[in-house]
């Protein structure tokens, strides 16, 4: 299955993959290098830091990877009107019970950043909007209750 990701997603994730394989790594190399300077690298904890922290950026490179290996950039026309949400969706909603409104953008797994308005479109609320038109009502089901929502608006 394919990772589906905004262009601005496939971008953030490209320069964090692009600082990991220069700055971090160089920072990385530095701090070994300055820990064998110490001597015996057997009984260095500065040296044993540095290879375990050089060996989660490895891990973390190679995880990025393979993400964006497997990445679907999803673009769409930001004039174009919409009937029903879809990936990449702003929808306005109302939670009928505290008449509060929240206003999501449908992003990909490495994307969501609930406090900037941004979900997870696999995410509980984002599946039970997903197809939805405006005006349709939801019924969410979470731990401290059922929620009731109402899509006021989709847009892009």
């Amino acid at each position: 299955m394919k990772n589906l990701m905004t262009k601005e997603g496939f971008e953030a994730l490209s320069k964090k993959i692009k600082q990991l394989e220069t700055k971090t790594r160089i920072e990385i190399s530095k701090e070994i290098e300055i820990a064998r300077e110490h001597g015996d690298i057997s009984e260095n904890a500065e040296y044993s830091y540095a290879k375990d922290r050089q060996g989660l950026n490895e891990g973390k490179i190679a995880q990025i990877r393979e993400f964006l290996a497997n990445a679907e950039v999803v673009t769409w026309d930001p004039h174009e009107t919409i009937e029903t949400v879809v990936f990449g969706s702003v929808v306005s909603l109302l939670n009928c019970d505290s008449e509060e409104k929240k206003i999501y953008r449908l992003v990909g797994e490495t994307e969501s950043d609930v406090k900037n308005g941004k979900i997870n479109f696999k995410s509980p609320l984002a599946r039970a909007v997903l197809g939805k038109r405006t005006g349709d009502d939801i019924e969410l089901e979470t731990p401290a209750g059922v929620q009731y929502w109402e899509i006021l608006d989709i847009s892009f």
